[in-house]
């Protein structure tokens, strides 16, 4: 911007301006001229004769927007009973002329600083007072503007500023300058919303706060999926917030979408910015599903359990009455039925407000027979071709179903040419059936059905597994496996059917025989040896059974047994080490959940680990939080500070212990954890 006081060309800009009617040319003045860009604009002071007999001193201006080549008409600003003296024109960052003026009113002895637009021409008070005020001037810049001034009492001149954050529209009040080397900030905003951790299920949240200040402000709002606000990961937008407000709202101009963010806040003066705040919302626009487990279709007592289970935290509701969710978010209630269809509906809503349903119709007919099968049980498997048989209780009110009435047993729809038989004394139905020949490996859909002598039909859908593959080694010739004790080694057997028959699997070791059991953790097969083993290299044969009756083929592998604990450094005979862990570190400890975000596990091995776990347990030895990870090489990883039931671990210790697997072998490190929030 640049500012000249020009007289010589004040005939040659009149020439182009002076059209305004009612005033009076002065025969002296001096012509004020701003220019940036292609915008110019002269200003000048005319006496106006606003009635008969009576002038006022007004401000003259005209805009040319072709550097001078036309302009426009005149127009005129007037402040009854004021004189304006001390004029500064000003083109802005957004290519408009603006003016700072100085305006006096004898009678009452008073100056006032004005401001005004020229696009508006409504002159706004910056500052009035009793002294003297004197060299007026007007700073732009692209977010604010700054009015300087001084005013004189006797020999004292003080300086003064003013700040406006929206192009003159407002300013803020009047501080010396003198201090505007070293402002103050200004205090930190407070933040309604959202609160740290808050969920929302709008994808352009409001965010709600306050600024206790008089003056405007500038709230700067950052937005960022990183929790260090780098620029690449960060929105970031500007807010004015006029004084007096008791709540602003700001509603984020994009769209998030569903995840974890951080919301920084600060507040501007244009001098200064204020301590930030800073917290954690969610956005989740996703309901929750509900699972309905148990029951479908048809009842057949009046009581039934209604279960199944919600994939995340939230409240639930069976018909309008709260239900408690469990571990997983399950759940299970007892529900009476009422003659006829029985409407279930489930309704699940999570933090954020979004809702899931599930419904079912259950139908409970008194007149019809019911039935409850007794065997198969769900559990059971069969071969193809087998003879099983097939048992129900039947509870009928009517009581009219004939003695030795037959049964009819379907298959995937098609029925069996057995049939069970009603036995009236025992309240039964029973009987053997032959499945076919021919059936593959699988479950089948199966139903039993039974009419009464009022043709009522009672129908109840059971399972029937079928299995015709023997076990098999997961082992290949030549690979070996490995075991670390003397009494138990592992078996690498499978059977993905019926399960292995442990006492018709037959397990020798150089020829002898082994007691063979089953572990707790993932089922896992391992041998028991009858005599400790040393440590060495032992040819292991198998022949696998399962439950019902399939057995494979014999087969060899190769069993290594090393006792001996690792030593730091040193070689096993395959030239590898037995060290797994070469480094590992968990922190920040102590650790707050709230303030550090997430805390975390660094590792580092001698080579890739086979399997990791880690396990966090309260002092109680309740286990708070898992993981596991296969393949796993150098890395670290992040724990949020919340348990596998969706809430934030409280304040104590707790003790974690990591567990990695390599070639056989685990090495275990074990820490304790302080939570403080």
């Amino acid at each position: 911007m640049r500012r000249q006081i020009i007289t010589l060309i004040f005939l040659t800009i009149a020439a182009h301006v002076w059209a305004a009617p009612n005033t009076a040319w002065p025969g002296t003045g001096e012509v004020y001229y701003s220019a940036e860009a292609e915008v110019m604009c002269a200003v000048w002071k005319e006496n106006v004769a606003v009635e008969l007999g009576r002038q006022e001193k007004a401000i003259a201006f005209s805009v040319s927007q072709d550097r001078g080549r036309t302009w426009a008409k005149p127009d005129l600003i007037i402040i009854s009973g004021e004189s304006p003296t001390s004029l500064e024109a000003v083109i802005d960052h957004f290519k408009s002329p603006t003016l700072i003026f100085i305006s006096e009113n004898k009678d009452l002895k008073r100056q006032r600083l004005y401001f005004t637009s020229l696009a508006s021409v409504e002159p706004r008070v910056i500052f009035e007072s009793q002294d003297a005020i004197s060299a007026p001037r007007l700073t732009s810049y692209p977010e604010l503007m700054v009015a300087s001034w001084e005013t004189r009492y006797l020999e004292r001149a003080t300086a003064y500023l003013a700040v406006s954050l929206d192009q003159g529209r407002h300013f803020g009040a009047a501080r010396p300058s003198a201090t505007a080397g070293l402002p103050l900030p200004p205090a930190a905003p407070t933040l309604n919303w959202p609160s740290d951790g808050s969920v929302t299920r709008l994808v352009s949240p409001e965010i709600s706060y306050r600024i206790d200040s008089a003056d405007p402000m500038i709230a700067r709002v950052d937005i960022s999926f990183d929790k260090a606000f780098r620029p690449d990961k960060t929105w970031s937008f500007n807010n004015l917030t006029l004084p007096g407000s008791s709540e602003s709202r700001f509603q984020l101009p994009v769209e998030l979408p569903d995840g974890k963010y951080y919301l920084r806040l600060a507040a501007f003066d244009g001098l200064a910015e204020s301590a930030a705040r800073t917290v954690s919302f969610t956005v989740d626009t996703r309901p929750p599903v509900i699972t309905l487990l148990t029951p479908t279709g048809e009842a057949d007592q009046a009581t039934i359990i209604i279960s199944g289970e919600v994939d995340e935290p939230s409240a639930l509701t069976l018909n309008g009455q709260p239900l408690i969710t469990e571990a997983r978010g399950r759940f299970s209630r007892e529900l009476p039925l009422l003659a006829g269809n029985n409407i279930i509906t489930l309704i699940a809503t999570d933090a954020a407000g979004n809702t899931g349903r599930a419904a079912a119709t259950i139908l409970f007919d008194l007149a019809a027979p019911h039935l409850k099968i007794l065997k198969p049980k769900a559990t059971d498997w069969f071969k193809p071709g087998s003879t099983i048989f097939v048992e129900a209780d039947v509870s009928d009110a009517q009581n009219d179903i004939e003695d030795e009435s037959e049964g009819i047993v379907s298959l995937e729809g098609k029925s069996l040419t057995d049939r069970p038989a009603y036995d009236a004394s025992a309240a039964k139905l029973s009987g053997f059936i032959t499945l076919p020949s021919d059936l593959p490996d699988g479950k089948y859909q199966a139903k039993l059905s039974l009419r009464d002598l009022a043709g009522n039909l009672a129908v109840k859908p059971f399972t029937i597994a079928v299995d015709n593959s023997p076990p098999r080694l997961t082992i290949s010739r030549g690979e070996m496996a490995r075991s670390s004790s003397p009494t138990l080694l592992p078996m690498p057997v499978d059977d993905a059917g019926s399960g292995l028959d442990i006492s018709g699997t037959l397990i020798s070791i150089n020829g002898v025989s082994l007691n063979v059991l089953l572990s707790g953790e993932a089922q896992e097969l391992f041998a028991a040896a009858i005599m400790p083993l040393a440590d060495g290299t032992y040819e292991v044969s198998v022949l696998p059974r399962d439950k019902v009756g399939n057995t494979g083929a014999r087969s060899v592998f190769n069993l290594v047994v090393d006792t001996r604990p690792p030593q730091p450094g040193a070689l096993s005979s395959q030239g590898r080490l037995f060290s797994i862990i070469s480094s590992f570190s968990a922190g920040p400890n102590p650790f707050s959940p709230r303030n550090d975000g997430n805390m975390y596990f660094i590792y580092n091995f001698s080579s890739a680990a086979d399997r990791l776990k880690i396990y966090i347990f309260d002092l109680a030895g309740t286990l708070v939080w898992q993981k596991e990870l296969t393949n796993v090489t150098a890395d670290s990883l992040a724990w949020n500070g919340v348990d596998h039931f969706g809430r934030t671990a409280a304040n104590g210790v707790y003790s974690y212990l990591m567990a990695a697997t390599a070639g056989g072998q685990m090495e275990i490190r074990r820490g304790k954890l302080i939570i403080l929030q």
